[in-house]
């Protein structure tokens, strides 16, 4: 098994964004004229796009960070301009079709992985909603409602978006991929090359540039032409190792990655989901947010601050479990445990961020695990939430 993360535009699709963009604006700055004006309406959405693409914190999806940017600056309610730009997307967008056109080899690429059981996602910036997506998807022949993508990104469930590497392990998160490889196909450099491969994805640069790949890329990575596609992602299928130690920016993306899906596969449920549980012995998703809350909060906080501050630092082992009846997690509020957890989350992202390579290297002594190091002990997290994900995804399937 492997997945392959395509890119959108000039991957699957060829698509002038300078211009595609700017009759996109005019298009719906005309749509929306009898509520705003558009000399008021493109900065703010300008404004509102611009803090999408530089979000990193966790709280909040891409689209609730637009929208407490662009309803503000315009001094209108969202259920004010709600009629006018659902009308938008499904009557009007459609006329920017011809600014792009379709890539039948790539359509072949696509339809060939699936034939050969690999799962396929489409890994677009989610700058945009999922009606704008499914559109530009069908102007590229491929039908989303027709063609099983493991994901479609888009801006409703995204935390973030590219060019940060936590995109790229919160779409490989939200698909439960941690034991088999995920590469990554795109045309950009800065959009999908580098930050996936920080991300510790094996990238295939679309190309037709004779400049080498760039320095430190994910070991297997490749640049070349459509036709090499389909060669090279059967070579990494054949030479992965299960089990590889992630690069200290991989590790990073995956805490932000895997706490943002943990947020988008409960998104939306009803209490009666949350409280669910498959027996008395297993745990709803309220008690597994209460969980992951307490360990961040309790356990891995504590840790990484005794580990950056003593000079020989000793951690003892905790046996967590216990918390679920001590605490009575069954009878907490799951909903603020989780966003109590992504704060925490957070949290412990910055103050990694800001830790230099020696501290990441600082070893420590622990019962049970031994010798062990900071970059030792986010590995064993990361392992952690995608063992709490994969419980989540079997209880919402």
């Amino acid at each position: 098994m492997i997945t392959v993360l395509f890119d959108l535009d000039d991957t699957l699709i060829n698509n002038n964004s300078d211009q595609f963009i700017q009759v996109y604006l005019g298009l719906l700055g005309k749509r929306l004229q009898d509520k705003i004006d558009a000399k008021i309406m493109i900065p703010a959405l300008l404004e509102g796009t611009r803090q999408m693409v530089e979000k990193t914190t966790l709280p909040g999806t891409l689209e609730e960070t637009f929208d407490k940017s662009f309803y503000p600056a315009i001094g209108i309610e969202k259920s004010q301009l709600a009629t006018e730009i659902a009308d938008f997307y499904q009557n009007i967008f459609p006329v920017l079709q011809p600014q792009t056109s379709p890539r039948p080899k790539a359509v072949e690429i696509v339809k060939a992985c699936l034939a050969k059981g690999w799962q396929v996602g489409i890994a677009t910036n989610p700058l945009f909603p999922m009606a704008a997506v499914q559109h530009r998807l069908h102007w590229a022949g491929l039908n989303a409602a027709e063609i099983p993508f493991v994901s479609v990104t888009s801006f409703e469930e995204y935390h973030f978006s590219k060019p940060q590497p936590a995109f790229f392990t919160e779409v490989t998160a939200r698909i439960g991929a941690f034991d088999h490889p995920v590469v990554m196909i795109g045309n950009d450099l800065k959009d999908d090359i580098l930050p996936a491969s920080r991300a510790g994805l094996p990238v295939f640069w679309l190309t037709d540039s004779a400049d080498p790949l760039p320095d430190g890329l994910t070991i297997g990575s490749l640049s070349g032409s459509m036709e090499e596609i389909f060669p090279w992602i059967e070579k990494i299928e054949k030479n992965w190792i299960s089990g590889g130690s992630k690069t200290i920016p991989a590790i990073l993306a995956a805490l932000r990655g895997g706490a943002a899906a943990i947020d988008a596969l409960v998104h939306g449920l009803k209490q009666d989901s949350w409280d669910k549980k498959p027996s008395e012995t297993e745990w709803n998703i309220t008690e597994i947010n209460c969980h992951l809350r307490d360990v961040d909060q309790d356990v891995n906080l504590p840790r990484i601050n005794t580990i950056l501050k003593d000079n020989q630092p000793f951690i003892a082992g905790i046996e967590t479990d216990r918390w679920a009846t001590e605490r009575d997690y069954l009878h907490q509020n799951g909903k603020a445990a989780l966003q109590d957890f992504l704060q925490s989350r957070q949290n412990l992202v910055q103050i990694l961020e800001n830790a230099d390579l020696e501290l990441w290297q600082k070893v420590f002594r622990h019962t049970i695990f031994g010798p062990s190091t900071l970059k030792d002990l986010m590995e064993f997290t990361i392992a952690h939430d995608n063992n709490h994900i994969k419980q989540i995804m079997n209880l919402i399937s």
